[in-house]
């Protein structure tokens, strides 16, 4: 697994509210999200690039 940014402009790609912070289980339920969806995107080659079209949509 790679290491991913949870940041305003990610959080507010997946309706979550943008905020400062997360606590450490708010961005362990963002590494579950993102893993789930790897799993039902198979053209995205590795979790941070998913994570890059969440951050440039």
């Amino acid at each position: 697994m790679r290491h991913l940014i949870l940041d305003k402009k990610v959080a507010d790609s997946i309706g979550w509210s943008a905020k400062a912070r997360w606590s450490p289980s708010e961005y362990g339920k963002y590494l579950e999200l993102i893993n789930d969806a790897m799993e039902h995107l198979p053209e995205a080659e590795r979790s941070d690039c998913l994570e890059m079209r969440l951050f440039n949509p």
